[in-house]
């Protein structure tokens, strides 16, 4: 089962997440939207006029932008994904974790 748990976590995320698929952009999006319409890539260097370092945020948002545009249901699969991948990795943590200290449960 531990073997099969980097696609099924993902899977399940998928699974419980669907009803949400066209929940819509929140409202920061938007804003967002129109810098990466005028700034284009050119735009990560100096993060789209937004006064923060914050280069490798913008750097994979505008990648899933350019991927997915304005399409909702792919925004819901790439992060979907992420939340599925991201649930794995703190199962393993934790289970490295647990190793380290010699837990063990009853």
């Amino acid at each position: 089962m531990e073997k099969r748990l980097w696609w099924i976590l993902p899977l399940l995320a998928i699974i419980i997440y669907f009803p949400t698929y066209q929940a819509g952009l929140v409202h920061d999006f938007t804003g967002w939207y129109e810098r990466y319409m005028t700034f284009g890539f050119e735009g990560i260097w100096h993060c789209f006029g937004y006064h923060r370092l914050q280069h490798v945020m913008h750097t994979i948002h505008f990648l899933i932008f350019k991927i997915c545009g304005n399409e909702p249901f792919c925004w819901y699969i790439v992060y979907s994904l992420m939340f599925g991948y991201c649930s794995f990795l703190v199962y393993k943590v934790s289970q490295a974790l647990f190793d380290f200290v010699n837990f063990r449960s009853a």
